[in-house]
């Protein structure tokens, strides 16, 4: 990495932390973690903490700076002080029916990538209809990246999925630019995931591009992939013995999708969902959420769907309110799905885990109203003779 800082955002409704985590990880394998600094939107949602974060930076090393914007980075003051060299898009568009209440994000993604200055770099989702609409939106050189889109300058092909990992090819058609200066001709990488499903790749192959244009070899971009550790509520196991828990953060339409999808390739007799509402959206998300959830109720064995508010786990503000609550159940209703209210989280997983039986699948899903859920499920089975955490 012989060139001087260079500052990325990475930016979407869903994969952006995924993208930011694999990254990490190929630049582990290839030595390069102690010049760089991945931080998380965590950080860059709140401002005093990031500054202090920046500032902490010592002279004297040139760290490379990758950070993770959501929604709420943007409105980050000290954000505009960096002048980022990339600029890359997992996604915008949860379905077309929600394009509307993107918008703002949308708008803000435009603020953030139309000052990029020429050289520098933009990578956006070619799959994605808001995504690729911001490539006239900027001066920078766009790459786009796609598993569906044909035509996209980097592709993911040859999708073999399986319940623990995923294999496929990166194939670069055309000449991509790194900031060394040095150009990567169009060529064939094999890559292997130790994570399930097209959600992963995606955030798999954005990571290795954004590699690829730091200088990261291929050999160290493949090694990263192959080792990533397991990641926190991301299809994580949380327990298997009589029947099995899967903990995933999904809350919107489309992780929803992408969680969904990939349970399709497991094995196991029964599935339970456990779903921690969202606070945000309104109903049109609550409403599309049902949509998602009860259309793959006909596609997997599904033995019932179990909603919860989380009303011990939040506070009144970060809950899904009333109206939202009613446009979930009102979906699930006309869709003739087996369908629960419980607006107690802990309630909620007892039920689940009295109702499973041998061979089941237990699905928690959801962000910060199903962060408790994994321990209150081992304390629950804790409690219970006869199983063993």
């Amino acid at each position: 990495m012989a060139f001087t800082r260079k500052t990325t955002g990475i930016t979407g409704i869903n994969g952006k932390t995924g993208a930011l985590k694999i990254l990490q990880n190929i630049f582990k394998e290839g030595g390069f973690l102690r010049n760089s600094l991945f931080i998380p939107s965590t950080l860059t949602e709140k401002p005093s903490l990031f500054i202090k974060k920046i500032n902490s930076l010592p002279d004297s090393l040139p760290h490379h700076l990758f950070l993770e914007l959501s929604f709420k980075s943007f409105s980050n003051p000290h954000l505009k002080g960096l002048n980022f060299d990339l600029g890359a898009v997992s996604n915008l568009s949860w379905k077309p029916e929600l394009n509307h209440m993107n918008k703002n994000f949308y708008n803000s993604c435009v603020n953030f990538f139309k000052p990029l200055r020429e050289g520098s770099i933009s990578l956006f989702n070619a799959d994605d209809p808001l995504s690729l609409q911001l490539a006239d939106k900027t001066r920078s050189q766009v790459i786009t990246y796609a598993l569906e889109y044909p035509h996209a300058m980097v592709t993911g092909k040859d999708l073999k999925l399986s319940p623990g990992s995923s294999r496929f090819k990166m194939v670069i058609s055309s000449d991509l630019p790194t900031f060394s200066g040095k150009i990567i001709p169009p060529c064939t990488i094999n890559l292997y995931l130790p994570l399930p499903g097209k959600h992963n790749i995606y955030n798999a192959l954005l990571s290795s591009i954004i590699a690829l244009i730091y200088g990261v070899d291929c050999k160290d971009i493949v090694r990263g992939l192959s080792c990533l550790p397991t990641f926190n509520r991301n299809l994580e196991v949380i327990f298997n013995n009589y029947f099995t828990i899967i903990d995933d953060r999904a809350d919107n339409p489309g992780a929803l999708e992408g969680v969904l999808e990939t349970i399709n390739l497991f094995d196991y007799k029964n599935l339970l969902i456990v779903f921690s509402l969202p606070g945000y959206g309104g109903p049109a998300l609550h409403s599309l959420n049902g949509q998602v959830l009860t259309r793959w109720s006909h596609k997997l064995p599904l033995k019932e769907i179990i909603v919860t508010s989380s009303i011990y786990q939040l506070s009144k503000k970060d809950r899904a309110s009333r109206e939202g609550e009613k446009a979930i159940i009102k979906r699930a209703r006309a869709s003739s799905c087996p369908f629960f209210l419980v607006p107690d989280l802990t309630h909620a997983l007892e039920t689940a885990l009295a109702r499973a039986e041998e061979g089941d699948l237990i699905l928690l899903l959801g962000k910060k109203g199903m962060e408790a859920g994994a321990s209150l499920c081992k304390n629950i089975i804790h409690s219970l003779s006869g199983f063993a955490t």
